[in-house]
């Protein structure tokens, strides 16, 4: 290996990985389906998230997010009628 491709391997080690730019929207789901899944730690259902945390949306509204959130890499779902939890990307480093 020479010294370029270490210094690209080292530098990619310290940075974390850009979040997409979120809306106020997205961002109050995903912290809202982080929570509930450390709480639960069980996939986390749109219904669910507008009960228990008071979202002002439907939950139509929600898995629509959900899935805009999964798209961009921050949302796993082990199957569909379950929405699932946050991806490593969601959580972070």
């Amino acid at each position: 290996m020479d010294q370029a491709q270490q210094r690209t391997i080292s530098s990619s080690r310290g940075s974390a990985a850009a979040l997409p730019q979120l809306g106020e929207r997205q961002r109050e789901i995903l912290r809202a389906v982080i929570r509930e899944f450390i709480a639960t730690a069980e996939p986390v259902a749109s219904g669910a998230l507008v009960r228990r945390c008071r979202l002002a949306v439907s939950p139509a509204t929600v898995r629509n997010e959900l899935a805009l959130l999964e798209e961009l890499g921050l949302l796993t779902h082990p199957h569909t009628p379950a929405r699932g939890g946050p991806s490593r990307g969601g959580v972070g480093p």
